[in-house]
């Protein structure tokens, strides 16, 4: 388990691991640049789909700005790419990201035009019943 909280003094380290554990990754530092670290998750769960993933994380801003994504076969499948990464307010945000599947030949590519935070949403805003009237 990666403890990067730790290692920096920053609780979004904390934040990762705790996500990591709750989905049942098992994960560790491969690889280390002055820019970057290199970490493989590894699924506990054998059932997995993506059973391995490769992650870029950039030191400066804490954020995954790539991660190569393999098969149960271990053959690489999928790559993302973060391409824009911009300070929203106080938090990095990836703001243009793409993701190829190599199998089906495929990409595709998301740009978010404006990111908010800290809005002061209640809970009741994320109830599977609000957030179906959203998609209609």
């Amino acid at each position: 388990m990666v403890r990067l909280s730790k290692r920096h003094g920053d609780r979004r380290g904390g934040d990762l691991e705790a996500e990591l554990e709750r989905i049942g990754a098992r994960t560790h530092v491969v690889g280390e640049t002055a820019d970057a670290y290199t970490i493989e998750s590894k699924a506990r769960d054998a059932s997995a789909r993506f059973p391995r993933v490769v992650s870029t994380i950039r030191k400066a801003t804490f954020v995954v700005v790539a991660a190569d994504i393999y098969n149960k076969r271990n053959e690489l499948q999928k790559q993302f790419e973060a391409t824009r990464v911009e300070k929203s307010g106080k938090y990095w945000t990836v703001m243009a990201m793409t993701m190829k599947d190599l199998s089906q030949k495929t990409r595709t590519a998301l740009t978010v035009t404006k990111a908010e935070y800290d809005l002061g949403l209640g809970d009741d805003v994320f109830t599977r019943r609000e957030l179906e009237k959203v998609i209609r």
